[in-house]
């Protein structure tokens, strides 16, 4: 009994360990972590469905909309402006739009390494660092 509960101390200790080193291990060469990763892949996905209904609102109504006009008109079956601190806005120039999501700022000494994502109507993906 007394060995079962050493191994299952260690073996808590050594999930814990894993657990807070893979979270904080960087998983490309800029130093992005696991978690970093993961938020910025889930703000594309948003950024793509939402440019996506900006497409359509501009093919039916000939008009670009502000994120929030087009939360308000119902043309975003998930109405989010924001995930994990990235917020997302909509820079319209006629039917010329660019959907933008700005990284959240640094908090006092953490280094952060969230790029500003943007899509446009092409739904094409860019990063700036």
């Amino acid at each position: 009994m007394r060995y079962t509960l050493y191994a299952v101390i260690a073996g808590a200790v050594l999930f814990f360990a894993i657990y807070k080193y893979s979270d904080e291990m960087p998983v490309d060469k800029r130093g992005t972590t696991l978690a970093e990763a993961y938020t910025q892949d889930r703000v594309r996905v948003d950024l793509t469905g939402i440019a996506s209904a900006e497409n359509e609102n501009i093919t039916v109504h000939s008009v670009c909309l502000s994120l929030g006009d087009l939360i308000t008109s119902q043309g975003l079956e998930k109405a989010r402006t924001e995930r994990d601190g990235y917020t997302y806005s909509i820079r319209c120039d006629e039917q010329e739009f660019v959907v933008v999501a700005t990284p959240p700022a640094e908090r006092g000494g953490a280094k952060s390494h969230n790029p500003v994502i943007t899509v446009d109507k092409h739904l094409e993906i860019r990063e700036e660092r």
